[in-house]
């Protein structure tokens, strides 16, 4: 089968307002001249100076410890679930969740996860919902190891989780001994939609001793690439910088050179 993304007939009229993605929003002349003016290093030895405030801003924005830049919103949720599972783990996230429903299967290929869906309206489930989906420990069962959200909900047509059921999501994770990641595409958008903070968006997805990552995109580049670092909890978990070199290499410098 032809996977090749399938190209706009040229007669079409162009369009004046676009409204079907973030993924295809184009900079502005300012955004582009920033770009080339960035000053630029290499950003696996720490040179970066560009990319060491983006994730110094960006840990502070969100209340952690560290953050890693990672090219594209799938890759810094693959290098999460990478870094909070082992083969054989259990994710419980949406039915409808981008990591199950838009991501290749890179949960099962990478890091050979399996992903329980579970049900909920508009693309988001409830503590009930969780609750049930929790299994006994025994020898017989996979590990539960990492509860996911994704903020927004995109094919819950953009819905936005209320910060109190995703407290309460995190508290029954973390009582029962699984990590949470955050896939936040849309997390400034849902921060302004429900006319919060970002530290209040995330104050139980940052809960103390407990493992938790989360991503933030912003889509600036030209040609639908994005800008997402992912802000990490603690800085015990430094797993994701390996990851990050061993699925980019020095993809994420040239990206950053650029954005």
């Amino acid at each position: 089968m032809d996977y090749a993304p399938l190209r706009a007939s040229a007669d079409l009229p162009p369009l004046r307002v676009n409204l079907y993605s973030d993924t295809q929003t184009k900079p502005t002349p300012a955004m582009k001249e920033a770009m080339m003016r960035a000053e630029v290093g290499d950003e696996q030895f720490g040179l970066d100076p560009t990319v060491n405030a983006l994730c110094d801003q960006m840990a502070a924005l969100m209340g952690k410890e560290a953050a890693v830049f990672l090219p594209s919103g799938t890759m810094c949720n693959q290098v999460a679930i990478l870094t909070h599972c082992r083969p054989g783990d259990e994710i419980l996230a949406h039915e409808t969740a981008h990591i199950l429903t838009s991501e290749g299967g890179g949960a099962a290929a990478l890091t050979g996860a399996q992903i329980t869906g579970l049900r909920g309206p508009r693309g988001m489930f409830d503590a009930e919902a969780l609750r049930a989906a929790i299994r006994p420990k025994t020898r017989y069962a996979p590990p539960q190891t990492l509860m996911e959200i994704e903020q927004t909900a995109n094919t819950g047509g953009g819905a936005v989780w209320p910060v109190a059921r995703m407290n309460e999501l995190t508290a029954i994770a973390h009582e029962n001994g699984m990590a949470t990641h955050m896939d936040g595409a849309r997390l400034m958008n849902a921060v302004v939609a429900a006319g919060t903070s970002l530290q209040e968006a995330l104050a139980k997805v940052r809960r103390n001793n407990h493992a938790t990552s989360a991503a933030a995109g912003f889509w600036w580049t030209e040609g639908g690439g994005d800008f997402p670092p992912m802000a990490l909890a603690s800085r015990g978990l430094l797993d994701p910088f390996s990851y990050a070199t061993m699925l980019t290499g020095k993809l994420s410098v040239k990206t950053a050179d650029v954005t």
